[in-house]
């Protein structure tokens, strides 16, 4: 029975999908939900489990934001809670976007994962924080390090692995909130199960007349930075057999919203995206692999539409002109692992994605396409020396097919050792070295691309340990290597290329302590960037060298809760024009009360109490001191 299983494995998705629709039948009629909730513990969607025990936590430094830190902190979307996770820095800047530095590596180097499936924009290789709302997140991990190969090609800088709410039926969940400049927020999420099947469903919108900024003594209204968010999610569940599923799934995120000017460094540009749309489906599942092992397959569809408008004034009534982006990715991965004796588990991957790109500068232009086929293959293994000694090793071979036809490979090697003393005690040393394949934009863009680019690499050596007994706590001290730095440069003739001369090193270490007493808890972490961009003698651009954040409450389970959580930065700096400007340090506060009457909660949340002006880009203002009011409602099964 159990080889008759492994033979279906490559046209299990299509039977099992196909038996699914075709009606009753699949299980008696009396069936009890409670076997259907203790099947749903199997996750399509999760790439690598982050164990709780210091000797089972996998090489990488992994930091996890839980829902005990999302829902007190009420974040409308990912830049307004990264900055919480230790090495993770959010920003915000030019084209109303907010990214996220790893460790002082730009976003283009880093990874979006949602729920398995990479999230970004095939031409540029980034992503916008912004576009990702948080109202049906369960966890969000940011993985740093030697992270598994598990996680695919192009991970150089890091991963930031989110994870949407696990079923739990059946279940309920309310959210509206409301501030000033028509500013609000309404969210719904909920799953109930029917036999061998459970469905998910969520909905959010997020619109706001407009950003307040600190201004000398007032706080004045951003022209041009309203915005309009609608985000819908949902998933189906089939649970077939044990310890196997079937996931479907779609996603669809669609915004307007006006581009703010900087108000100072960079001139006046008026930009309004009047659409900005993603879509997303997902078709997978997880199944036996032979006696002990397990198997998950997933393919992909992510489609991007976006119509940036550019007017000739401030005031946006005469066009001048209209971009327009079609691009989209379809992809699949395989993911195995397997115990080869006690002492072993053995991990495969295998990774293909096609990316397409189809963009038109303006109504006047030919419209420009593009594509890349993207493959990897990766095996790591994991084997225990004794109780307390482990060791992993593993690479991955990845592969970049190009507009050209010409192509590119890069191996990337995975090593370190485990030590764990005592259940409650470990301590890491790993080496890694990863890469990541140049974007379309260096590699083809009229304005300096260079088909002959070579592939960014870092290497990695850190060393860390983990605590969990009085107090949860972790340490990590790190130093990275990074050459062939993609820069464009300006030529004799005044044109601008892209060319590999960039080395730049990162070194620091990263603490995080958590703690719990009675009706209070805390987690406080500090991360140290000493950081350097080798060609220049400078700093890394807008990379603090210390930054400290705090999450902590006080409240009584099923009564109330008040919060407090904030930032505290030190200066970077950044090239602008030839022209060395400095973002100065800065302290944020932000604060919350939520009193709970059963099932439903009201609650007050500040952000920047104190109303400090500070950038974490310099030219564009961080809001003001924003007040928001609003209820939750929530339904769901209790613990067992």
């Amino acid at each position: 029975m159990k080889f008759r299983k492994l033979t279906i494995l490559p046209i299990a998705l299509a039977v099992h999908f196909a038996v699914f629709f075709a009606g009753p039948g699949l299980s008696a009629q009396e069936e009890k939900k409670e076997e259907v909730e203790k099947k749903v513990r199997v996750r399509t969607e999760e790439i690598v489990v982050t164990a709780p025990a210091p000797q089972d936590r996998p090489l990488a430094t992994t930091s996890v934001i839980t829902p005990n830190i999302l829902i007190p902190l009420a974040p409308r979307n990912l830049s307004d809670v990264l900055s919480y996770a230790p090495g993770a820095y959010a920003t915000s800047g030019g084209k109303g976007e907010s990214h996220v530095k790893i460790r002082g590596l730009d976003p283009d180097k880093t990874t979006l994962l949602i729920d398995g499936v990479p999230v970004y924009d095939p031409y540029f290789n980034s992503y916008d924080l912004r576009t990702v709302l948080t109202e049906d997140i369960e966890s969000i991990k940011v993985v740093k390090g030697a992270s598994s190969v598990l996680y695919g090609p192009n991970t150089l800088g890091g991963i930031v692995d989110i994870l949407t709410l696990k079923p739990r039926t059946p279940s309920l969940t309310l959210r509206a909130a409301a501030g000033r400049d028509a500013n609000y927020i309404v969210s719904a999420s909920g799953a109930a199960a029917w036999r061998k099947t459970v469905f998910m469903g969520a909905f959010a919108r997020d619109h706001s007349d407009g950003l307040r900024v600190r201004t000398g003594d007032s706080a004045v209204l951003l022209r041009n930075s309203d915005y309009g968010k609608t985000a819908l999610n949902g998933k189906i569940y089939f649970y077939p057999w044990e310890k196997s599923e079937i996931l479907a799934q779609a996603s669809y995120y669609s915004s307007e919203y006006g581009i703010a000017d900087a108000t100072e460094y960079y001139r006046s540009r008026y930009w309004r995206f009047k659409d900005w749309r993603r879509l997303t489906l997902g078709l997978g599942g997880t199944f036996p692999l032979l006696a002990k092992g397990t198997l998950k397959v997933r393919t992909y569809y992510v489609k991007l539409d976006n119509t940036l408008d550019q007017y000739k004034s401030a005031s946006m009534d005469a066009l001048s002109w209209e971009s327009i982006y079609k691009n989209y990715d379809v992809g699949a991965f395989i993911l195995g692992s397997h115990p080869l004796g006690t002492r072993s588990d053995l991990r495969f991957s295998l990774n293909a994605r096609l990316d397409h790109v189809k963009q038109q500068g303006s109504a006047t232009a030919p419209w420009e396409t593009y594509e890349h086929r993207t493959y990897s293959a990766g095996v790591e293994d994991d084997f225990r020396l004794s109780d307390k000694w482990q060791v992993t090793g593993g690479f991955s071979v990845d592969r970049l097919k190009k507009q050209n036809g010409g192509s590119k490979t890069s191996l990337n090697p995975v090593a370190g050792i485990r030590f764990a003393p005592t259940p409650d005690l470990g301590f890491h040393l790993s080496l890694s070295r990863k890469s990541r394949f140049p974007s379309m934009r260096s590699l083809y863009s009229t304005s300096g691309g260079n088909p002959a680019l070579r592939d960014e690499i870092g290497t990695t050596v850190e060393a860390g340990a983990s605590w969990v007994g009085l107090f949860e706590g972790s340490l990590a001290v790190f130093s990275t290597e990074v050459e062939n730095l993609i820069y464009s440069v300006k030529q004799p003739r005044g044109l601008n290329t892209y060319i590999n001369i960039g080395k730049a090193s990162v070194k620091g270490f990263e603490i995080e302590v958590a703690k719990s007493l009675g009706a209070f808890d805390a987690r406080l972490s500090y991360t140290f960037l000493d950081t350097k961009n080798k060609d220049q003698s400078r700093r890394l651009d807008l990379v603090p060298q210390s930054q400290l954040s705090l999450v902590g409450g006080l409240g009584r389970t099923g009564d109330y809760r008040f919060s407090v959580w904030g930032v505290a930065a030190s200066s970077s700096k950044i090239l602008v024009s030839g022209t060395n400007v400095t973002a100065p340090g800065y302290v944020v506060a932000n604060a919350s009360f939520e009193k709970y009457f059963g099932a439903f909660s009201a609650y007050v949340k500040v952000d920047n109490l104190f109303d400090k002006a500070y950038v974490t880009e310099p030219g564009y203002p961080m809001v003001s001191r924003r007040f928001e009011a609003g209820f939750r409602v929530r339904f769901e099964p209790k613990e067992r």
